[in-house]
């Protein structure tokens, strides 16, 4: 008797999974590519998830310089991560970034990218405190008086800088490297050359920054100018501070009562990353202004822009970072780890066919079984990885333990095929799907802890609740159901506290994640598909 081909490609189970792969081709985005006058297929949608493992680019260990601990430095390592993934984002080289808070000898941030290059970019961003502030320059030579809402004299003695009230009240007496503040802006004694005392006023920092125009960035020639827009607070000051300078000139240079410029530097981090002179009328308050870099070279200075523009933007670190391990991948080794991850799942999906060849001598199964192993895989890449997950070696290895789950469900539905007609077929699968479905079950228990200890501490003990419960509900039926929930509940409240959150195991999150959903889809589309397969197989004698 021939197989009934139109007959099978009518089951429902059958559509279902021929549903699947059309969605999964469809989702890898199979293009043809021509390189060098060769044509090859290229699945755009897969590879847009492709791990560091398999692209190359960095991973970055971050631990806080805290005196915090437990929960305390979690909260302050989530803090620093949405900083830097911020930040990340901002970068246009890096191309997916992500900031995870793991639990490796203490909490502490894990950035990973893929940036190629330019991870020496990446790294610095990220370890950056990104404290920004714009300071206006203030040389006094002998004495200089300065008013801000009160009125104030500078006496250069020798190295030192004494401040005087109006009334001549000593309010202070500052050396080189000191910061003090006067109605409430704050000023820096930088240092002291050729009997000059260099002060800087702080005029405006990057948390009084509250847009930054990147859009209307423009470059004229080595220098690129970007506006940004200041809080009302830091425009006012602004416009204090620059009313103790001369000009008669909007487009002039103001200048100092020596008639040199007055400068305005950019400092990040206590490095000073661009200077220029402060143009316009003495006391023009307002909140629009902008930043310029100069560098000798035009990308240079667009490069400079751009991590200013990041670090302004995603605001500064609430605690800094030390740099604790980086590992770079690259790219030729990433293709390398492809090449071995496609010929591990395909000698996976090989080796259950033999398996099952061989235990049952029938070459007739082999073929339905290699089918439906390989549409599992196509599934998992095609709808999981080229939308949602992100396909790491971790991944590949769940992969190859969800074919070889195949290898047991497999042989328990083609051992019930294979018996005597005692029972009907459909009798035949319950059993053998009753099998299954358990052996799906306690593997996806298994799975879950590395997922979420915390969750599956409380399923535990919901668990044991819920046998205690039924045993009430029965009247007593079964009252050792009672001990094992209790014994289960006991296990949860004792462990809850010591179950955390999971993140030490991000690294073979992957691992259980897609164990977990090539389960799923086994036990839902492939082992009902195969069971059909079979059913027909057998049919046609």
């Amino acid at each position: 008797m021939e197989l009934d081909v139109k007959g099978l490609l009518k089951e429902w189970r059958i559509l279902l999974l021929l549903f699947f792969i059309g969605i999964s081709i469809i989702g890898m985005q199979p293009t043809w590519v021509q390189e060098d006058g060769d044509y090859s297929i290229a699945f755009k949608g897969l590879e847009d998830n492709l791990g560091t493992e398999f692209t190359g680019g960095t991973r970055i260990l971050l631990s806080l310089d805290s005196d915090k601990e437990g929960e305390e430095l979690r909260e302050q390592a989530q803090d620093v991560a949405e900083v830097l993934n911020l930040r990340a984002n901002e970068i246009p080289m890096v191309m997916d970034p992500t900031v995870n808070v793991v639990n490796i000898d203490g909490w502490k941030v894990r950035v990973t990218a893929q940036v190629g290059d330019t991870d020496e970019t990446l790294q610095e961003l990220i370890t950056q405190e990104g404290t920004f502030e714009a300071r206006v320059t203030l040389p006094v030579h002998d004495s200089k008086n300065f008013e801000l809402e009160d009125e104030y004299r500078f006496d250069r003695v020798n190295s030192d800088v004494e401040v005087y009230s109006e009334t001549d009240e000593l309010l202070g007496t500052y050396q080189p490297g000191d910061r003090f503040e006067l109605d409430e802006v704050e000023f820096v004694y930088v240092n002291e050359t050729d009997g000059t005392a260099n002060l800087e006023v702080v005029a405006y920092t990057g948390d009084e920054i509250v847009d930054v125009q990147d859009e209307r960035q423009r470059t004229e020639g080595t220098t690129v100018i970007f506006p940004i827009t200041l809080s009302n607070e830091a425009g006012d000051r602004y416009g204090m501070i620059t009313s103790n300078f001369h000009s008669l000139d909007p487009d002039a240079p103001m200048t100092h009562e020596d008639g040199s410029n007055v400068g305005l530097r950019f400092f990040l981090d206590g490095d000073m990353r661009a200077e220029l002179n402060i143009l316009g009328l003495p006391g023009s308050a307002g909140t629009d202004r902008s930043i310029q870099i100069t560098r000798d070279e035009a990308e240079d200075a667009r490069q400079e822009a751009e991590r200013i523009q990041t670090v302004l933007k995603s605001g500064s670190l609430p605690v800094t970072v030390s740099l604790e391990s980086e590992t770079v991948l690259g790219s030729s080794l990433g293709a390398d780890f492809m090449r071995v991850s496609i010929v591990a799942v395909g000698l996976a999906l090989v080796a259950v066919a033999m398996i099952v060849f061989l235990r049952y001598k029938r070459p007739k199964i082999v073929l339905p079984l290699f089918i439906t192993g390989s549409s599992e895989v196509l599934i998992m890449l095609g709808i999981w990885f080229s939308t949602v997950g992100e396909l790491t070696l971790s991944a590949v290895a769940g992969i190859i333990a969800a074919v070889g789950t195949g290898v047991d469900d497999q042989i328990i539905i083609t051992d019930e095929s294979g018996r005597e007609m005692v029972r009907s077929w459909t009798e035949r699968m319950k059993q053998a799907f009753f099998v299954i479905f358990t052996s799906a079950a306690s593997t996806i228990g298994a799975m879950t802890p590395i997922l979420s200890p915390s969750f599956a501490n409380l399923a535990v003990g919901a668990a044991g609740l819920g046998l205690i419960g039924y045993t009430f509900f029965t009247r007593g039926t079964n009252k050792h159901y009672v001990a094992i929930g209790a014994l289960a509940a006991m296990v949860a409240v004792l462990s809850f506290p010591l179950a955390g959150t999971g993140d030490a195991l991000i690294d073979i999150r992957g691992f259980a994640t897609t164990t977990i959903i090539g389960i799923i889809i086994g036990i839902s589309i492939t082992r009902p598909a195969y069971s059909k397969m079979l059913e027909y197989l057998e049919d046609s004698g």
